[in-house]
């Protein structure tokens, strides 16, 4: 009986790539029909793992809900990335959140691993927030929060 060389994947994905098919064929000990089965294998593996890598890039979209629990009206939601000073338009396109009410930012882009939201309320204050993009979320605004009113 013939002993068949049994070689390291990765040393199989060199052969395949770097040289060529006879000399694959030859220290794989296979016939012609088996090498290109085998390099048919090899490239449909790195293309799924390939598409794996994208499809997990953060490139999802999550749905927000903004509520507000404070005693004034939030006039104004933008999203940015975490350490971003660059704003998005006006998630509430000129609506605003009255007090004990909530809204829905669906479909939110999410391309890194959490996103800022910045609600304006009515005195011109900002109360920044940042969640996770990895499933819904929910962001409140109450008294309580830390706002940012531009004062040194």
């Amino acid at each position: 009986m013939k002993r068949r060389n049994r070689l390291p994947f990765r040393l199989i994905l060199k052969l395949i790539l770097f040289f060529d098919a006879e000399l694959a064929m030859k220290t794989l000990n296979v016939g012609r029909n088996a090498f290109y089965i085998l390099a048919l294998v090899a490239l449909l593996v790195a293309t799924l793992a390939s598409a794996a890598k994208r499809s997990q890039a953060h490139n999802a979209t999550i749905n927000i809900t903004v509520t507000n629990n404070s005693s004034g009206d939030i006039k104004h939601v933008f999203l940015s990335p975490p350490d971003s000073n660059l704003w998005s338009s006006d998630q509430l396109n000129d609506s605003a959140i009255p007090p004990g009410h909530s809204t829905s930012l669906n479909n939110v882009a999410c391309d890194q691993a959490s996103i800022r939201t910045i609600a304006e309320d009515q005195d011109g204050c900002f109360i920044y927030q940042s969640v996770s993009c990895s499933s819904d979320a929910s962001v409140t605004i109450t008294n309580d929060s830390t706002r940012d009113c531009g004062g040194s």
